[in-house]
């Protein structure tokens, strides 16, 4: 029977020994996080619904240009540009509308989309 005795002991517990031990605490602090901002659901809203009126600006054009074509006999060429323009004027309206909205603000525009369409002020539809 061989025996392990001189062998038991370990040059392990000599290396343990020789490694400078670092205190950690059992139970380390809480990592502070900061809090997250709240979802502002109405721009979420209006994001979606904004989303929804350029895909029915786009989707009406392809529904409508065979009729296009064939009352102004344009080729398939023609008929490209065609949508191509519709969907360029519509990004362009869309920017000017936007900076013309950052430089009048939020209420003067809508005041002003409002007289456009009805012919009154948008001040005086509270009023009423």
């Amino acid at each position: 029977m061989v025996h392990f005795e001189k062998y038991r002991q370990p040059t392990w517990n000599l290396l343990l020994h020789t490694i400078p031990k670092k205190t950690i605490p059992m139970t380390a602090p809480a990592p502070s996080t900061p809090a997250l901002p709240q979802t502002a659901w109405r721009a979420v809203l209006a994001a979606v619904l904004c989303g929804v009126v350029v895909a029915m600006n786009v989707g009406k054009v392809p529904i409508a240009m065979t009729e296009l074509r064939s009352e102004f006999g344009l080729s398939l060429v023609a008929a490209g540009w065609v949508s191509s323009m519709i969907n360029t004027l519509g990004v362009t309206a869309a920017c000017s509308s936007g900076l013309l909205g950052d430089r009048l603000g939020a209420y003067r525009m809508f005041d002003r989309a409002v007289h456009q369409r009805t012919g009154r002020r948008g001040r005086a539809l509270r009023e009423q």
